[in-house]
């Protein structure tokens, strides 16, 4: 929003919102250094700001990615007379490329790892091929279901994570720590008092997250909260009324 912003205010105020969005861009690579969507802003960044306020074509070619993949989204409905509605939802996302360039300086310490010259353990940043590194599963996906017969619900969906790798942490002969996947299983029943409170109706849900009580894979700092689900199973109950 800010970005934008910029792009149309007058030259004074460019200023001001140009280090403003950058600000805001070094807080979300600081949070996920990985982060698609941020590294793209500041690759926009570097192109469009002027020289004063930041902007430096050459930082933009050494942040510029090549994404690719395919994002798949199904749904399908079903109403029957006797046996209720079926509703089933499926996302998925599949890449099969995701490409960042190294910098000059990235490349001449990975040139001096290879060579010897330091530590074949030593963490570098990651430029190069980032398929499953770091956050960026070559595979995720939801697949939902939902059924209704009036006054009963339930729903239940399955969230699947595929595996990465932590670059942040090597072994000795320098592979990268493997991050295992992660499935999910959320199920949920819910009850509906037709007219039960002042000609309102009274719905009452139970339901479990992470039904199966999965944990999450370990990398070097912990879990990946952002990424995979950070909790154990979770039950829940909740009362609604539709006014």
């Amino acid at each position: 929003m800010i970005g934008v912003k910029a792009q149309h205010a007058g030259m004074i105020q460019q200023f001001g919102l140009a280090r403003r969005f950058k600000r805001e861009i070094d807080r979300s690579i600081a949070l996920d250094g990985s982060d698609p969507q941020a590294l793209t802003d500041l690759m926009e960044f570097y192109l469009l700001a002027p020289g004063i306020a930041g902007g430096d074509v050459k930082r933009a070619e050494a942040t510029a990615q090549t994404i690719a993949g395919i994002d798949y989204g199904i749904m399908w409905r079903k109403s029957t007379a006797h046996l209720g509605a079926f509703a089933v939802n499926i996302d998925a996302t599949m890449l099969d490329r995701f490409y960042q360039p190294p910098s000059l300086a990235v490349q001449s310490l990975y040139t001096a790892r290879a060579a010897g010259l330091i530590n074949v353990a030593t963490p570098l940043a990651t430029p190069g091929n980032q398929l499953e590194v770091l956050g960026n599963p070559r595979v995720k996906g939801t697949f939902a279901l939902d059924w209704v017969l009036d006054p009963v619900r339930v729903g239940a969906s399955v969230v699947y994570t595929g595996k990465t790798k932590d670059t942040n942490f090597l072994s000795t002969s320098g592979v990268p720590w493997p991050v295992a996947s992660m499935t999910v299983v959320n199920l949920y029943t819910q009850y509906t008092f037709a007219q039960a409170f002042q000609a309102h109706d009274i719905h009452v849900r139970v339901g479990a997250r992470n039904l199966l009580n999965k944990s999450p894979p370990l990398e070097s700092d912990g879990y990946n909260g952002a990424l995979y689900v950070p909790y154990g199973r979770y039950l829940y109950a909740s009362l609604g009324v539709l006014l």
